[in-house]
């Protein structure tokens, strides 16, 4: 099978800027992302609402390097470029497990672990659609970014954030009267050094896995229904062993979408990073989508190819104390979809192109159409 190209951009470095929203809705990103890599790996970017730069990172070990050393790169401070200290006053009250730093974080996790056994996660199966629709409605606003169809500003960004905190303490206060055997009554009873945990960790908590859990997982499922109307043969190879090569599949989709496009730290230190002096509380982000297709870690990285082995991709995470608490439970739910559509639906493809979330968090597909021969 012959290579496939790298891509190329009618942008000069200068130019390549992934702080910007309306970056992302061009065509070239991979080709911008692949110069960066190749000549300015570690770069600075200005954003161009704020005002505020940061560190862009994009080499697959860079990325890692940054992810392990929580000490120097903290998640304290948020892990959205585009929220600027000056914000933290309101997302205080929404600041998640996901932005807190060891020993806390590690105590944090303990608990929620309890609620990610493979019997949580079967049930996890069974949500309720109608209260689903609702939940998706709010984590659109919140992790939608710069796109106007679902607010497009900070201030919507923070009111999305407040409302699912609150729904989160709503949630907890029932199932503190009325136990159920689910993850939100783990997540009430549970202890943290002993004490209960406060409303201030408690509410957050639910922000993070409501939004986080949906908004991922269906991104790599559109995502890859896109990858195999564009790659048909890959398509027909994994019908041919559906179950053989689930596994290996099913990462290669991951890599392939990289829902979550990057991760925010703040420097706490001044440092030099990859031969490049940073300043004390300075922002960086780690380009997931560029670790990806990092050549030094995925030979013809620009080729989908679902017998992909090895496939250390990093959408999850590059190891380190963050990595993705639901990484077993994205790739079942993403497994089960794919089969049952595969088994029910073989012809099933996009008739269009994908219409772009415009945001540099999320790698959102807004709507695809698709086309496929009732069973």
């Amino acid at each position: 099978m012959s290579t496939v190209p790298t891509p190329t951009t009618t942008l000069t470095l200068d130019e390549i800027n992934p702080a910007s929203f309306d970056f992302w809705l061009r065509d070239d990103v991979e080709g911008a992302l692949a110069k960066l890599r190749h000549e300015r790996p570690v770069a600075w970017h200005q954003h161009p609402d704020s005002g505020q730069g940061f560190w862009s990172i994009t080499r697959y070990d860079d990325v890692a390097a940054a992810t392990r050393d929580w000490e120097t790169f903290s998640s304290a401070y948020g892990i959205q470029v585009m929220i600027d200290p000056g914000d933290m006053q309101y997302m205080s009250a929404t600041r998640s497990m996901i932005s807190t730093d060891p020993p806390k974080h590690t105590k944090l996790r303990g608990v929620v672990n309890r609620g990610f056994t493979p019997k949580m996660i079967a049930k996890a199966e069974g949500a309720v659609r109608e209260r689903a629709r609702r939940i998706v409605d709010l984590t659109n606003r919140l992790l939608a970014g710069g796109d106007k169809a679902f607010g497009g500003t900070r201030e919507a960004l923070l009111q999305a954030a407040g409302e699912l905190r609150e729904y989160g303490l709503w949630l907890g206060k029932k199932r503190l009267e009325h136990p159920e055997n689910d993850l939100a009554t783990v997540l009430v009873h549970a202890e943290v050094d002993g004490e209960a945990m406060p409303p201030e960790d408690l509410g957050p908590f639910f922000l993070l896995l409501i939004a986080a859990g949906n908004e991922t997982t269906r991104t790599a499922i559109s995502q890859g229904m896109w990858a195999f109307t564009q790659f048909p043969h890959e398509k027909r190879k994994w019908l041919a062993d559906l179950d053989g090569l689930s596994a290996a599949a099913v990462e290669e989709i991951i890599r392939w979408a990289s829902p979550v496009m990057h991760m925010r730290r703040t420097v706490t230190c001044d440092t030099t990073f990859a031969g490049v002096a940073m300043q004390r509380s300075q922002k960086i982000a780690m380009w997931y989508i560029s670790a990806n297709r990092d050549e030094k870690y995925f030979p013809d990285p620009y080729r989908f190819d679902v017998a992909r082995t090895p496939n250390e991709q990093g959408a999850f995470g590059t190891g380190g104390t963050h990595f993705c608490l639901g990484s077993h439970l994205a790739r079942r739910e993403v497994t089960a979809m794919f089969v049952e559509l595969f088994r029910r639906l073989p012809d099933i493809e996009a008739t269009a192109e994908p219409e772009k979330l415009r945001s540099n968090f999320i790698r959102g597909i807004k709507r695809l159409p698709v086309a496929f021969t009732p069973a």
